[in-house]
């Protein structure tokens, strides 16, 4: 990706926070009021709570996510005690097994995230892995290398939701057409000698 990428998704992220409409978020709270349930994230970035009123998420990071809701949820229940785990639907494309869009956890590493499609196909090459953002390529094929290699998240790579995942496939070799053109030389060659001797 190089600094100046990773710099300009890390503004963007600042910027305009890390929620939008159609993210899921799952809430487990604990302590009296007690719940569980996967919220969608509404039109405007507002997150919707039972009996509640509505959190706005706008500029709110995923990293802040469980001390803004256990502040917002103390307004209303005492001591509680948050754990908040945001989803990204992601697209995963390309070779692997199961393509499509999944909702992942951010926390979640990439290599795993790429096992949730199923992992890699046999003809898959993980040297090929790039991220495309609403058309462009927002991780390239280094530094998607790089991001495997050392189990980077979802999170730390500053990607988001509707952000496609994309394998690539090895340089399959034709050999049906291989074979006849080096026949073909080989034919061509003899012929040469045979007339030159």
């Amino acid at each position: 990706m190089g600094d100046k990428g990773e710099a300009s998704l890390i503004h963007y992220r600042l910027d305009h926070g890390d929620f939008h409409e159609g993210d899921r978020i799952v809430i487990k709270v604990q302590g009296g009021g007690a719940f569980t349930d996967t919220l969608i994230v509404r039109s405007g970035n507002r997150l919707q709570l039972p009996q509640m009123a509505d959190l706005s998420l706008d500029h709110v990071l995923r990293s802040e996510l469980s001390s803004r809701l256990t502040t917002f949820i103390g307004g209303y229940l005492r001591d509680p005690v948050v754990q908040a785990t945001p989803l990204l639907r992601v697209g995963l494309l390309g070779s692997v097994a199961h393509p499509g869009y999944y909702y992942v956890p951010a926390d979640l590493p990439l290599n795993d995230v790429l096992m949730l499609a199923g992992g890699p196909t046999a003809d898959a090459d993980l040297a090929k892995v790039s991220v495309r953002r609403m058309g462009r390529i927002v991780m390239n094929e280094s530094s998607s290398r790089t991001a495997l290699s050392e189990g980077r998240s979802m999170d730390s790579l500053n990607l988001q939701a509707g952000d496609e995942i994309s394998v690539g496939e090895q340089r399959r070799v034709n050999w049906g057409l291989v074979v006849p053109i080096v026949t073909g030389i080989v034919g061509l060659l003899i012929a040469y000698t045979q007339i030159h001797h």
